[in-house]
């Protein structure tokens, strides 16, 4: 379906993929219009190398035509570099130097809702409230994961809606990935989230897991065990209002 983008193209305009997708880098544009493809597989146009993590923030070597440059993002999560590097790619096509685009992206340092640390009286907050699916769920468990010189490690997940009949599945599936993670408490908020418990079991996996119903038993927890060195990942739908237990959070670390 959004390949229908091209319904409304110029004849000479250009189409860029995701090259990291399998599905998207067999695509072909239409009417002979040119593709780029933008990933960190080797055969991208314009391709991320060396990718890894510092204090949560991702740092890779951009490569478009034959300029390299190191990149340097201040928005956490590796899902973050192909966000990038679409932007590379547009850049590079339309002849912005690389090293030019890649300073221009180093002072992106995102929205509220998407990933923003906050730190308040020794407690590290990282707000990924906004929304979430599973594939940025478990891109905001990597980022807490990579967070250094902490106490203790705790992710407060809350349902992903919209997924479709395969919703527990997806679910599921964020517990199964959970267990190669070093997170040391779960608070799982709503019967979805549950199901990610159900998932951490079913592949063997042991985190300690707190289960709750509403925003204010997550609240009710959260002001009792949250003490001085913990890092904490807030992340679900925006529907189940975990943005609301930020701010609980911030309110009560401040006060």
């Amino acid at each position: 379906e959004k390949l229908h983008i091209q319904d409304g193209m110029a004849e000479d305009g250009v189409l860029f993929l995701n090259g990291d997708d399998p599905l998207l880098r067999a695509v072909m544009p239409d009417q002979g219009r040119s593709r780029i493809l933008y990933g960190l597989w080797e055969g991208c146009d314009c391709r991320g190398e060396n990718l890894h993590l510092e204090n949560g923030f991702p740092v890779f070597t951009a490569v478009c035509k034959e300029e390299r440059v190191q990149v340097h993002i201040k928005v956490m999560g590796n899902h973050m570099v192909s966000n990038a590097l679409a932007a590379l790619a547009v850049a590079s096509r339309y002849g912005i130097p690389l090293q030019k685009a890649a300073a221009a992206l180093e002072q992106f340092d995102g929205f509220k809702g998407r990933q923003q640390i906050i730190k308040e009286k020794g407690v590290t907050i990282i707000d990924d409230s906004y929304n979430a699916s599973p594939v940025s769920m478990k891109a905001g468990i990597e980022v807490l994961s990579s967070m250094a010189g902490v106490k203790r490690r705790i992710a407060v997940l809350a349902d992903m809606k919209e997924l479709g009949p395969d919703t527990i599945t997806y679910h599921r599936e964020v517990g199964a990935f959970l267990k190669h993670q070093p997170i040391d408490q779960l608070v799982l908020m709503g019967e979805l989230a549950w199901e990610i418990e159900t998932g951490l079991k079913m592949d063997g996996g042991k985190i300690s897991c707190v289960k709750t119903s509403t925003l204010e038993e997550t609240e009710t927890w959260l002001a009792e065990a949250v003490r001085e060195g913990d890092c904490l990942l807030f992340k679900g739908s925006n529907s189940m209002g975990l943005s609301k237990a930020v701010s609980f959070m911030r309110e009560k670390l401040t006060n």
